[in-house]
């Protein structure tokens, strides 16, 4: 973490080469790539669940069972 507050903290550029954008970039995907993909990941498992929630409350519709629609309903409100 140290070079990147070299790069851009100094004054005298001369003494920043590539190799610290490089380690800047390696960082940044070593540390944060992790973070977007959980959160892609916990995006895809709550939509997933919608899904399934949307088929049983239209199974639950059909056969007209409207305790369970409501509770459907609220499971999918609290998913949103």
């Amino acid at each position: 973490f140290d070079k990147n507050s070299l790069w851009y903290f100094n004054r005298d550029r001369k003494l920043v080469s590539n190799a610290t954008f490089l380690k800047a970039v390696s960082i940044a995907t070593f540390y944060h790539l992790g973070t977007a993909a959980f959160g892609s990941l916990v995006i895809a498992i709550i939509k997933t669940i919608r899904t399934i929630l949307t088929y049983m409350e239209k199974k639950a519709a059909r056969s007209k069972q409207k305790v369970v629609l409501v509770i459907m309903r609220i499971l999918k409100c609290l998913l949103w």
